[in-house]
């Protein structure tokens, strides 16, 4: 990098320097991760950054009493070690609050830096003292801090990163704009800080001086997340990929994007445009402190248990439960596939392998079956699928379950999904021994199951027209009955087994992540409104309130379980399904789904003949049935 002389002078001064002297306490050495602060455990790089923190910057100043000693540093190795003699030096009580329940773990530039006690006599540089029982071996991001002086402005401590936070705005607050954002924001009119917030602040060790992080760092609360980006060289971040390209091709000219840009969750910790605005974090965020033993023999076992479910193929959940998703931890997954072979879990969901010579002809029965029902499902267009794709009022189509339209690559991708799920429910029907994983089927879903075994193995292989039925019959089974065992073990119905199993990686044993789980958990609980939802609860509803694709609404749709959906959110006429659900009555009368495309085409016709005798005898150049368009294949909506 290159320098002025005077730019020159001040880097050396303020990044290579070794030493500091700070009034009434004399030099203080850098450590090989900075210079430490003798009274907390503020660290930082920087020498001119660190002589302005907080409580250095007073023994500068000399507004505070002679402070006590630090423990002083060797320089003559990188590494601390413990010292030879038996008996660790006493520590001082009144170093008690060091160690309150606010102050367990610093979290800065993502490692937590420990507390520095103090020492007895100046012999023992190398001392290292020894963890407290109740420091606990990993540490997470805390709750903010809230001063009873300070719950009425909606204003909270981050106890690890030492920001002022208010609540109202979701963002950070610079010790020093503090008044002027109370004065300039409307949603604080009325309130008043104060007289002694300066004193609150400080007692809670607020930071006055603020420093961008250098990597990943915990989430702050009351801040929301956001999908961003954050470049690997300096630790920038932003939302938008543009400005990190700009920020690439401006700070590290010559770097590839791909080497220096990567996707990561942020948050915009402070609301005025200013350096360092974005912060990088990892909501998952957990670290041990550099200093603990019990960390290195942690750290050690959990790659003893790596190498032993590399050998045993396994699936093992995380000795920490802070370590596994929110979304795994709801639905009890890794407690459903703790100790079972990933490879055999993934293979149950998997399509027809060579070596399984009864399924050979059944992925090309689940082909013909889709393919003859997929211009049944385009045609229902006018009619059923009407309202589902239809805009609301801000342009946006919300319509459960299917929030976009039904096509080819749609029924494509339902057709991938049923014949894995007709494979996952066959193979567990078909295992004599004990299988992989339980599965509690209906008397109804065996029988339909084992007609399709039983088919599949007679040679010649029977027509189309056998095997369309009991494919109906078995995906009928599957999405409108369940076991009544599946209330007490919902992990063991076959649909969410079917899920959960094909979500697995059949590589590594892991789990697909899930985007977004957080802001949605509290969906999970919540009931649907529609009665007839009621076997998808509790799994299906944060897919359906959600309106995200998933396979299990995707194979419904197959079974034209949307049209209930539109008809009851339109309040249409309340019509009946068949046991096979192939036809339904309305109004005393008997319709197909196989005869909806005629009955529409008819329909079209009629009003066609209908307009041409109403205009009969009016001159005009284009006929009058020209005029009449269909909202569904045209931009028009309604009709002209």
């Amino acid at each position: 990098m290159e320098f002025s002389t005077v730019k020159y002078k001040h880097h050396l001064k303020a990044i290579h320097q070794e030493s500091t002297e700070v009034p009434t306490i004399g030099v203080i050495d850098r450590q090989p991760d900075g210079f430490h602060c003798p009274e907390c455990s503020y660290i930082h790089t920087n020498v001119e950054n660190f002589r302005r923190h907080v409580h250095i910057s007073a023994l500068i100043k000399g507004a505070r009493g002679p402070p006590k000693a630090p423990a002083p540093v060797s320089h003559h190795s990188n590494s601390l070690k413990r010292p030879h003699s038996p008996s660790p030096p006493m520590q001082q009580p009144s170093k008690q609050r060091l160690h309150s329940p606010e102050r367990e773990a610093i979290i800065v530039d993502t490692a937590i830096i420990p507390d520095v006690p103090e020492v007895v006599s100046n012999q023992e540089s190398e001392y290292v003292p020894e963890v407290m029982a109740s420091e606990p071996a990993l540490h997470l991001s805390h709750a903010l801090i809230h001063p009873p002086a300070l719950v009425a402005l909606q204003l909270g401590i981050d106890p690890v990163h030492h920001l002022i936070i208010c609540g109202g705005h979701g963002y950070a607050v610079p010790w020093k704009d503090l008044a002027s954002h109370f004065q300039r924001n409307t949603e604080h009119k009325g309130q008043h800080l104060p007289a002694n917030i300066d004193e609150i602040l400080e007692a809670h060790h607020a930071a006055k001086e603020i420093f961008h992080p250098t990597g990943l760092v915990a989430p702050i609360q009351s801040i929301p997340c956001h999908p961003g980006f954050h470049c690997l060289k300096c630790n920038h971040a932003n939302i938008q990929h543009s400005s990190m390209l700009k920020h690439l091709s401006l700070e590290h000219p010559g770097n590839v994007a791909k080497d220096c840009i990567k996707a990561c969750t942020v948050q915009i910790v402070f609301g005025r445009k200013r350096v360092g605005q974005v912060w990088a974090v990892e909501p998952n965020y957990s670290t041990f402190p550099a200093h603990n033993h019990q960390s290195v023999q942690f750290l050690e076992h959990l790659k003893a248990k790596e190498l032993e479910l590399e050998v045993l193929d396994v699936i093992q959940a995380p000795e920490d439960p802070r370590q596994t998703s929110i979304f795994l931890r709801r639905f009890q997954w890794l407690t459903a596939t703790d100790g079972k072979p990933f490879n055999k879990l993934h293979g149950l969901t998997a399509k027809p392998v060579k070596k399984e010579k009864e399924f050979l002809d059944l992925e090309e029965r689940v082909e013909g079956y889709f393919t003859r029902l997929r211009p049944l499902v385009m045609e229902m267009q006018p009619l059923v699928l009407k309202w589902i794709n239809t805009p609301d009022e801000k342009g946006g189509i919300n319509h459960r379950p299917f929030a976009y339209p039904q096509n080819d690559s749609s029924s494509e991708k339902y057709q991938a999904w049923g014949l894995r799920l007709i494979c996952h429910v066959l193979r567990c029907v078909q295992t004599s021994a004990a299988p992989v994983l339980p599965v509690l089927l209906t008397d109804a879903q065996i029988k339909h199951a084992k007609a399709i075994l039983t088919t599949l193995s007679i040679t010649p292989s029977p027509p189309s027209t056998v095997f369309d039925p009991l494919i109906h019959s078995l995906l009928d089974s599957l999405f409108f009955s369940q076991h009544k065992g599946v209330s007490r073990h919902p992990n063991q119905c076959p649909v969410q087994s079917f899920i959960m199993c094909s979500a697995i990686d059949a590589r590594s044993g892991n789990f697909e992540k899930f985007k977004s789980i957080a802001n949605k958990a509290d969906l999970l609980d919540d009931s649907v409104e529609n009665p007839e939802f009621e076997v998808c609860q509790p799994f299906c509803t944060r897919w359906l309130r959600q309106s995200q694709p998933s396979p299990f609404e995707s194979i419904q749709s197959l079974d034209q379980y949307s049209t209930t959906v539109a008809y009851s959110e339109k309040h249409l006429p309340v019509f009946q399904w068949d046991a096979k659900h192939q036809s339904f009555s309305i109004k005393g009368h008997t319709v197909s789904l196989s005869k909806i495309g005629d009955m529409y085409t008819t329909l079209l016709g009629r009003m066609e003949m209908l307009l041409n005798e109403l205009t009969e005898g009016i001159q005009t150049n284009v006929p009058a049935h020209k005029d009449i368009v269909d909202d569904m294949t045209e931009d028009t909506p309604g009709y002209c």
